[in-house]
């Protein structure tokens, strides 16, 4: 933020806000990260132990096929299990409540807190394509947008009803979309 979009609106001075009304953050697109030097701290502070032991249970499984969208790579409990199917599974629910928590804690609502540094700007973002709740991440943000594309009835046109839908709980008016 600091190196690009800071810089940027710390330049523009009294026109951010104004002519430039809110930072616009794009569907998430990066897989599914799982993993920073920090996890497993937040992990224990979050749920109490420690995720170490339990990481064996995720061997021979999707973690290499992640691909774009929310936590479905997690397998249930399958070849190994630690103590029980039932505590294994609750590992796993852990991992991904975690995943999911530190996603909206440290970039829908860490990006919305750094762009509302700067007086009467906004934040934007598509909370899809993540490891997080549409919902729960939309609602850190000021708008929440969606997209579709004219050329592929496909892709896209989902978001249109998931962000209403956040929208309408926030009592947000008006859902930008981004169309193709």
């Amino acid at each position: 933020f600091d190196n690009f979009t800071g810089r940027m609106l710390k330049e523009a001075g009294a026109l951010t806000g104004k002519t430039i009304p809110s930072v616009f953050l794009d569907s998430y697109e990066a897989g599914a990260q799982t993993w920073t030097l920090k996890f497993r701290e937040k992990f224990i502070e979050k749920r109490g132990y420690d995720p170490l032991p339990w990481l064996v249970t995720l061997a021979e499984s999707e973690l290499g096929k992640s691909g774009n969208s929310s936590l479905p790579w997690i397998p249930t409990a399958g070849k190994i299990v630690v103590e029980s199917v039932a505590k294994t599974n609750r590992f796993r629910a852990d991992l991904m409540q975690t995943i999911e928590d530190l996603y909206i804690e440290e970039n829908c609502d860490a990006q919305t807190q750094l762009v509302h540094q700067f007086p009467n700007l906004k934040f934007e973002l598509q909370p899809y394509n993540s490891t997080y709740n549409f919902i729960a991440g939309g609602r850190k943000a000021d708008y929440v947008g969606c997209e579709f594309w004219h050329s592929n009835k496909v892709y896209g046109w989902w978001s249109i009803g998931l962000a209403a839908s956040a929208s309408h709980i926030m009592g947000q008016p008006v859902v930008p979309a981004e169309a193709f």
